[in-house]
């Protein structure tokens, strides 16, 4: 994108317009870009992404499904730990010719709800098993933790407001549906029940 943009973009945030920028790579966006309600993202190159965002296939929008996926990591705890989380992630999913992270973004389990940029709002998602169409009609945030049908343990409250706060920043810019589903892939269905609760405000 070139400066000129750029600075035009800045001008307009300036006067109050709200808006994401229609990159299909967030790693150079700063967060000041994000409009106001939105959550901070923590970028790929901030995560330390060793390889280049991908730019297609792109998804399908308004976005009408979310799921909700686990890394099965042990928890993080805090930033540096979700950081590297976030890399070994990403060296998983090469691992299996992706290319770069599977997910659209990333919440850690610290005590923020830390976001990180995967393949963005624009790319479509890469998690195993998953139909095409699923892939191009859905957005895949992913918890760097473990919660499985094995247990019954929740991330905690700041991360699933963190995934809330995303989806009504992409719901705001007219790229999520305002009656998204979300659906759970991998996760435990107390995960989605605790997030639906703070969804619906309770």
């Amino acid at each position: 994108m070139s400066l000129w943009i750029w600075l035009f973009a800045l001008l307009l945030y300036a006067a109050g317009a709200t808006f994401i920028p229609q990159s299909r790579d967030f790693s150079g966006i700063s967060r000041s870009v994000l409009p106001d309600g939105c959550p901070p993202i923590l970028s790929r190159n901030e995560w330390g992404s060793k390889f280049p965002a991908p730019t297609a296939p792109l998804l399908v929008k308004p976005v009408e499904r979310v799921y909700l996926l686990q890394t099965l990591y042990r928890n993080c705890v805090d930033l540096p730990t979700c950081k590297l989380q976030a890399r070994n992630a990403e060296r998983d999913h090469t691992h299996l010719n992706w290319g770069s992270i599977g997910y659209n973004f990333m919440v850690g389990i610290d005590s923020v709800g830390s976001l990180f940029e995967g393949r963005g709002f624009f790319v479509q998602s890469r998690y195993p098993e998953a139909a095409d169409y699923l892939q191009s009609t859905s957005y895949a945030v992913a918890f760097l933790g473990n919660f499985s049908n094995s247990h019954s343990l929740v991330p905690r409250r700041e991360a699933l407001v963190s995934v809330l706060r995303l989806l009504n920043c992409a719901v705001s810019q007219g790229l999520l549906s305002a009656d998204y589903a979300v659906r759970k892939y991998n996760v435990n269905q107390e995960t989605v029940d605790a997030f639906n609760r703070i969804r619906n405000g309770a």
